[in-house]
């Protein structure tokens, strides 16, 4: 317990807060799950030059250029949020605008497509949604951050039957495991690395027009 109060804090610089979640710049990539005090430096006229902040991280990917964008949610109450929400936006300065841009939402199209890989838990995932630069998988096992694998999508459209792809594993997020069950499955992000565009592309047009004509599950949708 000592430890906990202990352990130093970890310098970070403050990108971006939406709703419950903080956006930084870290050194080292860190786990989903874990708990620790990051601390932002501060700009004049503050009352003070740096603000510590106990967060549990929910997702840590690499950056395009150097460190990690972490996402995490403060340790604190409602009230107090709102309060540290009006304190970074007022105090601290977005290090870079490209890595403010970097984890803006995009538009994604809600996909359920059967992903095989020689890397995934039993060989296989189920894509949840899917953008030209990535998606988002459901495994039926953990993933280790950082990772890279070839991957074959296997589409519903005729036009483009498999999408074959080489991706990384850029955060993860286990789901809560029921006492029954062995298998802890999780939800991961894939940053593609070598993606075929014109592939996907043509898959997302395709799905457009036909969630524009018929009432089917495929929809865009914007986070």
């Amino acid at each position: 317990m000592l430890s906990f109060f202990r352990s130093a804090p970890e310098w970070v610089h403050f990108i971006d807060i939406r709703e419950s979640n903080i956006c930084f710049l870290l050194d080292r990539p860190k786990k989903a799950g874990s708990k620790m005090r990051v601390r932002f430096p501060l700009t004049l006229p503050a009352p003070k030059d740096k603000l510590d902040v106990w967060v549990t991280m929910t997702a840590c990917r690499s950056s395009r250029g150097d460190g990690y964008i972490g996402v995490a949610q403060p340790n604190l109450p409602p009230a107090d949020r709102l309060e540290l929400a009006e304190t970074l936006r007022k105090y601290c300065l977005v290090r870079a605008p490209e890595q403010l841009a970097e984890v803006r939402q995009t538009e994604r199209t809600r996909v359920s497509l059967r992903v095989m890989g020689r890397q995934l838990p039993y060989y296989r995932a189920v894509a949840l949604d899917l953008t030209p630069g990535g998606m988002k998988l459901h495994c039926q096992g953990p993933l280790e951050v950082g990772t890279v694998m070839e991957l074959r999508i296997d589409t519903d459209v005729a036009k483009v039957e498999e999408i074959r792809v080489r991706a990384r594993v850029a955060w993860t997020l286990a789901d809560p495991q029921p006492q029954e069950s062995d298998i802890r499955s999780c939800v991961a992000g894939m940053q593609f690395l070598s993606p075929n565009e014109g592939q996907v592309r043509t898959y997302l047009a395709e799905v457009a027009k036909r969630g524009e004509g018929e009432q089917v599950t495929h929809r865009l949708v914007t986070n």
